[in-house]
């Protein structure tokens, strides 16, 4: 089920129905999450540390930092996944674990056991899913917080527990990400006004000598 064009089950092209379940607020939760302008950005050291640790401390093969879109889950990070950058949100644990009332950090300890995984495509054909811990990353949007993506730790092994201390170590984790994503998008803000400045001041001074130059034509007519 690996594909080309760096997507996670079925390819990019084709059309699918819908069955991931939804907020009645997802629109807004989407419109913040793509007000940070992160989507579809390159890679980044400061995540890629994140899932390494994540890597590390739990001894997981697999580590993420996901963000849920409208119809598809894009990995800010990726490790443990090769190349790949998305998948179809059918197919997203993540979009479970931004619902309203989920849990701090979502557990599924077998995907095989879990009505809500066991006929997902990355549970029953490659990479054949089995263990999956995340918690949420939060965006303000509005004067509202959203629930945008999660950092997860993932194994192809059930885990029969992940302790409280473990979860906490997720969330100090996603909270750091939460953090990031703050910084990075105030970054772009001011990145974003300092673009508008100058187009602004180039325009203008730009004009200028064509203001000049239509009076010196006039003063000579």
């Amino acid at each position: 089920l690996f594909v080309q064009g760096s997507r996670l089950g079925h390819p990019a092209m084709e059309k699918r129905e819908n069955t991931f379940l939804v907020a009645s607020n997802d629109s807004t939760r989407v419109a913040a999450l793509r007000s940070v302008g992160i989507l579809d950005t390159p890679p980044a050291e400061c995540f890629d540390r994140i899932t390494s640790l994540i890597s590390r401390v739990f001894g997981v093969p697999i580590a993420l930092v996901s963000f849920v879109d409208s119809e598809r889950q894009w990995f800010k990070s990726n490790l443990g996944l090769g190349d790949v950058r998305e998948t179809h949100r059918n197919e997203a644990f993540c979009s479970r674990a931004i619902l309203p009332g989920a849990p701090d950090v979502t557990v599924v300890h077998d995907a095989t056991l879990d009505e809500r995984f066991r006929d997902n495509l990355l549970v029953t054909g490659p990479p054949y899913l089995r263990f999956y811990a995340g918690a949420p990353i939060f965006v303000k949007y509005k004067n509202e917080v959203f629930k945008v993506g999660t950092v997860c730790a993932i194994d192809r092994k059930p885990r029969a527990s992940f302790s409280m201390q473990d979860k906490q170590l997720l969330l100090d984790m996603s909270k750091i990400v939460t953090d990031e994503i703050e910084l990075y998008s105030g970054w772009a803000s001011r990145i974003s006004e300092e673009n508008q400045k100058y187009i602004t001041c180039t325009a203008h001074d730009l004009k200028t000598p064509l203001t000049v130059f239509k009076l010196a034509t006039t003063v000579f007519q």
